[in-house]
C-alpha cells in the first residue's frame, strides 16, 4: 500500500504538463473578449407583470423591486448566446431611447457606459470574461440592474423590460442618479440628457451640478465655495479651461470629482475635476470656440484646437487668444491717515472712466506615446504671454471737506508676462492596481513692470505743478525645476470579489481585475455576507528648487537674488471596509529659504484623516480633518521697498515664516430621484498666519506683510438641487454664512457674511437656457475685507446647428445700471483705514455672441490616463500696486 502511493518520475511530468496547459487555457479564456449586447423596451399596462424576450435570449421573467438585482440564469462558463434574431417591430413600439445603461464589476466599479439608440439597443464590445452587473436608469423609469455571473461568450440580452416609474411630481417624473461615491471621489456618468444638451467640456460640467460648484458656460469659468484652486484636469493631466472647452462630450467616458482631494494632488487645492476621455487611435478633430461682444469690439476669446491620432501615437496643439479693450474702469476712495500727537488726514478719490487694455496668449503643443497598458509617456511644450498695455486711474484727489483744494493723479501700470515650460511624464503599470508615475516640469518666469504714479496741482494761470512724481520698472526672472514621483498599489481585495473567484481590487479608483469565473451563477449579495474590504497605498517624494533675481530701477534702485527649495516624502492609506470608508497619511516636508545671507530651514510634519460612512448608495457622510502649512511667498520676502503713493510705501519682509493650517470638514449628501440635498460645516483655523501689517514711520504708513497671532473661519453651507425635470429643466440653489475671526499682533476684527447662488438651466430640442444669479461673497483677511465673488447675474440662449456646431448670444449683470456696478473692498487698520469700490461700466449690460465648432474624422477609441501633473505660475516680484 506504501509503494501505491509513491508515483513514478514520468507520472510527476505529465501532472506539470497537464497543469501548464490548463494554466495556459483558463489564461486564455480569461483573456478572451466578448461582448454584451441588447435592448431596453416598455411595455403596455397589461403586459408589465413579466419581462418580454427574444427567443433564445436569457433575461429573466420576474419583475424585481426597485434597486434589486435581476440575475441571467443561462450565463455560464461556457454559455454563448448570440442568435442574432430581433423583433424589429417590438423595438420600434416599444424601444426606449437615450437610456443610460452601465456595466460594473462585482465591487461595483465602472467597466463602461452608453446610451441607447433610437431603438433601444447597446452593446458592450471587448469585454473580458467575468462577473458583470448591468445598471440601466432613464428619467421616467424605474432603474433595474441585472447581474450576469460566469459570462464566458457573446451575450445577447434581448429585451430587458424597463417599468415606468411610480413616483412623481405634479406629473413630472423623478430621475435616477448617475453618481457613483467611492472612498475619495465621485464617479459621474454623463446622461443621455447632459450629452445632448452640451457643446463641449465645460457645458456638460454646467449640467451636472456637481455640489459646491459652480459654473459659467457663458465666461468659461469654474469656481467652489471652497477654498483654494480648482484644479482642472483630463485623464490625470493637469489642464485650463480652454482645453476643457476643446472636448467632445460625446468623447467623456465619466469625471471623477474630488471633493476632497488626496495629498498627491498637493496643497491648497479645493477640488479636482478630472475628465476621463475616450483616447483615439486614428483619425483626429480641429475645433475653434469664439466669444465676441457686439457692443465692444475690444472684447473677445479665440481658442483654437487640433488633435491627431496614429497607432499608438497621439500629436496636439492649443492656441488661446484673450483680449481685452475696455475705457470704462475708475474706482473712488476715501483713506484716512492718522498721524502722530492725534491729527489726522482724510482724501477722497474721485475716479474718472479710464482704459484697461491687455491682450494674454497661450499656446501649447503636445505628444504623447501609449504602449498598451504597460506604459505611457507625454512630453507638453507650453508658452503663456500674457502683455498689460493699460492698467490706467485717473482721478481727482481732495480733502474730505475741501474739494476745491484737489490734485489730479494718474496711476498706470504696465506689465508683460512671458512663461515657457516642459513637462515630461511617464507612467508605467506593473498591474490594473499597481503603477509608478515620474513627473518633471522645468519653468522659466520672465517679468517686467512699469508703474508710473504722479500728483500734479493746477495752476493758477495755466499748466499745472507736479507733487509727486514716482517711477519705477522691475524685471524678474524666476527659474524653476519641480519633480515628483509616486508609487501606488492595491493591499487588500474585496472579499465580495474573492467570493467569485481571484482578483484584485482598486478602492481608490474603483477599477478591479476580473477574477476566476466559477461554475455556478452567484448571487451578487453575497458581498453581504461577506466583509467588504478594499485597501491601496499610495506614496511617494515632491522635489521643488527656484532661483529668481529681479532688479528694481527708478524711484528706489535695488537688486535681490532669492533662492527657495521644498523636498517632501508623503504617504496615504485609502480604503474600505462594509460602508466605511477610510484614509490615513501625512508627508514630511523640508525647506529652505535664502536671500542676501539671511537663510531658513524648517522641517514640518502634516497628518491627514478622512472618515466616511456610507447610509445607502444615495445618502453618506464624511469628516476630515487635516494639518497643512503655507510657506511665505517670493514675492514678499524680497528685502525692499516701492512706493505706492505720497503717503504710503509697499515693503518686502525677509523674516517671513512658514505658518501652520487646521482643517476640518464635516460633510453630507442625500440624493432621492432627481432630488439632491449636501450640507457641510467647514474649520480652519491657522497658526501665525501671513497677514498684513500697517505701521507709522516718519508720517509714512508703511503696508508690508507679518506672521500674525491667529485667523479662522467658520462656514456652514446648504445646497439644494433638483432635476433633471422632464429631460428639459434643473434647478440649484445654494445658501451659507461666513465667520472670520482675524487677529494680529496689534488688531483684532470679527466679520460675518452671508451669500447664495441660485442656478437654472433648461434644454428644448436644441434650445440652452442658462441663468445663474449670487450675492456678493466676501472675506477677510488680516485687516482688509475683499470679495472672493462679485454680486452679478447672467443670462444665455443657446441653439445647436449640429452635434459639432452651436452658436449662443448671453448678457453679463443686464438688469445692472452701467454706472453703478460696482465692487467693493474695506480696510479696517487703525492707522490708515479705507473703502473703495471698483468700477468696471463694460460690467453691465455686457452682451456676448458665442460659436463653437468641433469637426471630428476618422476617430476611433482606445483609453489611457495620466495622473499627475505639475506646474509654476507665481512670479517673484514686489508689487507697488495698491
Amino acid at each position: 500500500m506504501h509503494k501505491c502511493l509513491i508515483m513514478k518520475k514520468g507520472n510527476y511530468l505529465k501532472i506539470i504538463l497537464l497543469t501548464a496547459v490548463m494554466a495556459v487555457t483558463c489564461s486564455l479564456a480569461n483573456a478572451q473578449k466578448i461582448s454584451i449586447k441588447g435592448r431596453i423596451v416598455t411595455v403596455e399596462a397589461t403586459e408589465t407583470s413579466a419581462v418580454k424576450t427574444t427567443s433564445g435570449t436569457g433575461a429573466s421573467a420576474v419583475k424585481k423591486g426597485t434597486g434589486e438585482i435581476e440575475y441571467n440564469k443561462t450565463v455560464g462558463t461556457k454559455n454563448t448566446i448570440d442568435n442574432g434574431r430581433t423583433d424589429e417591430t417590438a423595438a420600434v413600439k416599444n424601444a426606449v431611447e437615450f437610456v443610460d445603461v452601465v456595466l460594473r464589476k462585482k465591487d461595483m466599479s465602472v467597466v463602461t457606459g452608453c446610451v441607447t439608440d433610437k431603438n433601444g439597443r447597446f452593446v458592450f464590445d471587448n469585454i473580458l470574461a467575468g462577473d458583470y452587473i448591468i445598471e440601466v436608469s432613464c428619467i421616467g423609469y424605474e432603474n433595474k440592474k441585472i447581474g450576469l455571473d460566469g459570462v464566458s461568450g457573446n451575450v445577447n440580452l434581448g429585451d430587458v423590460q424597463i417599468e415606468h416609474s411610480a413616483l412623481t411630481l405634479n406629473e413630472l417624473v423623478i430621475s435616477a442618479s448617475n453618481i457613483v461615491n467611492t472612498p475619495d471621489k465621485k464617479l459621474v456618468l454623463p446622461t443621455a440628457y447632459q450629452v445632448k444638451s452640451s457643446t463641449n467640456g465645460v457645458d456638460l460640467l454646467a449640467r451636472m451640478r456637481l455640489s459646491r460648484l459652480s459654473v459659467d458656460p457663458l465666461q468659461d469659468k469654474i469656481t467652489s465655495s471652497n477654498d483654494g484652486e480648482v484644479q482642472l484636469r483630463i485623464n490625470g493631466v493637469k489642464a485650463n479651461i480652454q482645453q476643457i472647452k476643446a472636448l467632445k462630450p460625446e468623447e467623456i467616458k465619466r469625471v471623477e470629482y474630488h471633493d476632497d482631494p488626496s495629498l498627491r494632488y498637493g496643497e491648497n487645492v479645493a477640488v479636482v475635476i478630472d475628465y476621463i476621455v475616450k483616447r483615439a487611435v486614428s483619425g483626429g478633430n480641429v475645433g475653434i470656440d469664439i466669444r465676441q461682444s457686439p457692443q465692444i469690439l475690444g472684447f473677445n476669446d479665440i481658442n483654437l484646437n487640433a488633435k491627431f491620432n496614429h497607432k499608438k501615437s497621439e500629436y496636439g496643439v492649443n492656441i488661446w487668444s484673450n483680449i481685452r479693450n475696455l475705457k470704462g474702469m475708475w474706482r473712488e476712495n476715501r483713506e484716512t491717515f492718522n498721524f502722530a500727537h492725534d491729527s489726522s488726514f482724510t482724501r477722497v478719490e474721485q475716479g474718472i472712466p479710464s482704459r484697461f487694455k491687455f491682450w494674454h496668449s497661450w499656446v501649447d503643443a503636445y505628444y504623447n506615446y501609449q504602449e498598451g497598458e504597460k506604459w505611457f509617456f507625454n512630453a507638453d511644450f507650453r508658452v503663456n504671454h500674457n502683455n498689460v498695455y493699460n492698467y490706467d486711474y485717473h482721478s481727482l484727489l481732495y480733502p474730505v471737506n475741501d474739494r476745491d483744494n484737489y490734485v489730479d493723479m494718474r496711476d498706470s501700470t504696465k506689465k508683460l508676462y512671458t512663461t515657457p515650460s516642459l513637462d515630461l511624464y511617464f507612467q508605467k503599470n506593473f498591474s490594473e492596481n499597481k503603477h509608478l508615475i515620474v513627473n518633471v516640469v522645468g519653468t522659466y518666469i520672465g517679468t517686467t513692470d512699469k508703474k508710473m504714479y504722479s500728483e500734479s496741482k493746477p495752476l493758477t494761470g495755466g499748466g499745472e505743478k507736479v507733487i509727486t512724481d514716482i517711477y519705477s520698472k522691475v524685471k524678474g526672472d524666476k527659474y524653476s525645476i519641480i519633480g515628483e514621483t509616486i508609487y501606488e498599489q492595491g493591499l487588500l481585495k474585496s472579499k465580495a470579489e474573492n467570493a467569485g473567484g481571484a482578483g484584485s481590487n482598486n478602492a481608490a479608483d474603483g477599477s478591479a481585475t476580473g477574477g476566476t469565473v466559477g461554475t455556478e451563477n452567484k448571487i451578487v449579495g453575497d458581498n453581504k455576507k461577506h466583509s467588504d474590504k478594499a485597501l491601496i497605498l499610495s506614496t511617494g517624494a515632491r522635489y521643488y528648487q527656484v532661483y529668481a533675481n529681479n532688479d528694481y530701477n527708478g524711484t528706489v534702485d535695488a537688486t535681490t537674488s532669492m533662492r527657495e527649495g521644498r523636498a517632501a516624502l508623503f504617504a496615504e492609506l485609502k480604503g474600505r471596509y462594509n460602508k466605511f470608508n477610510y484614509s490615513f497619511g501625512g508627508y514630511g516636508a523640508y525647506m529652505w529659504t535664502g536671500q542676501a545671507g539671511a537663510n531658513y530651514h524648517k522641517f514640518v510634519v502634516y497628518p491627514k484623516v478622512n472618515i466616511g460612512y456610507n447610509f445607502s448608495d444615495n445618502a453618506y457622510i464624511r469628516l476630515t480633518t487635516k494639518l497643512d502649512y503655507r510657506t511665505p511667498e517670493l514675492s514678499d520676502l524680497n528685502n525692499v521697498e516701492q512706493l505706492i503713493d505720497s503717503l504710503q510705501i509697499r515693503r518686502g519682509n525677509p523674516g517671513l515664516k512658514v505658518y501652520h493650517i487646521w482643517e476640518n470638514r464635516l460633510y453630507f449628501e442625500w440624493r432621492k430621484g432627481m432630488f439632491a440635498v449636501n450640507g457641510q460645516v467647514y474649520y480652519n483655523c491657522m497658526k501665525n498666519p501671513i497677514m498684513e501689517e500697517t505701521v507709522r514711520e516718519n508720517d509714512k504708513f508703511i503696508r508690508t506683510n507679518l506672521n500674525q497671532k491667529s485667523w479662522y473661519k467658520i462656514n456652514p453651507e446648504l445646497e439644494f438641487k433638483v432635476g433633471p425635470i422632464a429631460k428639459i429643466f434643473t434647478f440649484s440653489a445654494t445658501a451659507g454664512m461666513n465667520h472670520y475671526d482675524s487677529r494680529g499682533v496689534d488688531y483684532h476684527h470679527v466679520y460675518n457674511n452671508g451669500y447664495y447662488t441660485i442656478e437654472m438651466d433648461g434644454y428644448y430640442k436644441k434650445f440652452i437656457l442658462y441663468f445663474q444669479i449670487n450675492s456678493l461673497d466676501k472675506q477677510l483677511l488680516g485687516e482688509t475685507v475683499v470679495s472672493r465673488d462679485e454680486k452679478g447675474h447672467l443670462i444665455m440662449l443657446g441653439y445647436k446647428i449640429t452635434d459639432e456646431m452651436s452658436v449662443a448670444v448671453g448678457a453679463i449683470n443686464p438688469f445692472t445700471n452701467r454706472n453703478t456696478y460696482k465692487n467693493p473692498t474695506t480696510n479696517l487698520s487703525t492707522l490708515a483705514p479705507s473703502y473703495s469700490n471698483s468700477h468696471f461700466r463694460e460690467s453691465a449690460q455686457l452682451f456676448m455672441i458665442k460659436f463653437s465648432w468641433n469637426i471630428s474624422f476618422g476617430r476611433k477609441y482606445n483609453a489611457a490616463d495620466k495622473l499627475l501633473h505639475n506646474s509654476d505660475t507665481e512670479s517673484s516680484t514686489l508689487s507697488g500696486k495698491k
